[in-house]
This record gives C-alpha cells, structure tokens and sequence, in this order.
C-alpha cells in the first residue's frame, strides 16, 4: 500500500474527529507545562540557585 494510499483512508476517519470543537481544557499536566530538566548551581554560600530551566 502507498503513503498516499494510507494517507486518504486514515484522513477520512480523521477528518470529521478533528473538525469537531475542543472541549475546554480544565487544567494543564506536566507534560504540557514544560519540559526537561532545570539545572541548578551553588552559590557562594551553597545554595543552589536555577541555572537553566531545559
């Protein structure tokens, strides 16, 4: 079977799913709030101190 093929059959049951309205979005997880890591550094007393947010 081609891409295109695969493509056609797979955008006909997409299609109509995709054209209906998003339900409000209550609230938001982790994965899309950020991502990586933050990285931290000490201080000249210790601490640690955010570097980078990844």
């Amino acid at each position: 079977m081609s891409w295109h093929t695969a493509h056609a059959a797979f955008a006909a049951v997409a299609d109509p799913v995709l054209e209906r309205p998003l339900e409000p979005v209550a609230a938001l997880g982790i994965d899309e709030t950020r991502r990586g890591k933050p990285r931290y550094r000490l201080d000249e007393q210790g601490q640690r101190v955010l570097q980078a947010d990844t």
